[in-house]
């Protein structure tokens, strides 16, 4: 994969990691994070989960599927876009 979105993917988990950083309210544990960035890794081409992926996620991960549908949301605006931007500057 790109560099760019390993790099980002990378942040993110270390942000997840900080342990000096208290889990709070509203924020994933750092396995259901996990979880959603390797649905979001396999299925890069097209990353958007099915209302059936998008129910099997909340049994795996036990958030919610607002929870689900805004953290899809997020990386795609924030490591999936960027990441096809760039390759198309590439070309």
């Amino acid at each position: 994969l790109n560099l760019a979105f390993c790099n980002a993917l990378r942040r993110k988990s270390e942000r997840a990691n900080d342990k000096r950083r208290a889990l709070k309210k509203g924020h994933m544990s750092e396995e259901n994070i996990c979880v959603l960035q390797d649905w979001f890794v396999k299925h890069f081409e097209n990353p958007y989960p099915t209302d059936d992926e998008k129910q099997e996620l909340v049994r795996m991960t036990g958030e919610s599927q607002s929870k689900i549908n805004n953290w899809f949301s997020n990386a795609r605006v924030r490591i999936w876009r960027p990441t096809i931007d760039g390759l198309g500057k590439k070309k």
